[in-house]
């Protein structure tokens, strides 16, 4: 199953940084765990996709990056149904076959999670995806408030 977690990319620049929104509803059921919240594993994964969607975007959707490594991935509060969390995600460094990255999740100012340090493989996407339906959801995920839809 695909499933995309980012509900808009706030802001990017390539190759260095993004910002993403993430309104955290019931409209996905199997998300929220028995304590009514996201899934600690969805929060590590939204800020995955965050990342991912720079790299496709950055790279002109010829690059896609596969997680090899995740480490200092901690939890200071959870999300609920109903908030909103801003992810954002920081390239450290990267070269054609490696990216490492860093990132955040908060809800309005307050940090809720971290990520130290990620590595992630870059591989070629021309057998992974259709690149007309990756460019509709990129216009999707960047068009600005008030914009028609795709």
């Amino acid at each position: 199953m695909r499933f995309h977690l980012i509900d808009k990319l706030i802001s990017f620049t390539e190759w260095k940084e993004a910002s993403a929104l993430k309104n955290v509803t019931y409209g996905n059921p199997e998300f929220i765990n028995e304590n009514h919240y996201m899934d600690d594993t969805l929060l590590l994964e939204s800020m995955f996709q965050c990342a991912a969607w720079l790299i496709v975007i950055s790279s002109g959707q010829k690059l896609r990056p596969t997680i090899v490594t995740a480490e200092g991935y901690q939890i200071y509060e959870h999300a609920s149904p109903g908030e909103q969390l801003i992810i954002t995600i920081t390239i450290e460094d990267y070269n054609a076959e490696y990216a490492t990255i860093r990132g955040e999740v908060y809800k309005k100012d307050k940090l809720c999670v971290t990520l130290k340090n990620a590595i992630l493989k870059l591989v070629d996407t021309w057998e992974l995806e259709d690149p007309e339906i990756t460019k509709k959801y990129i216009k999707y995920l960047t068009q600005k408030r008030g914009d028609v839809g795709i």
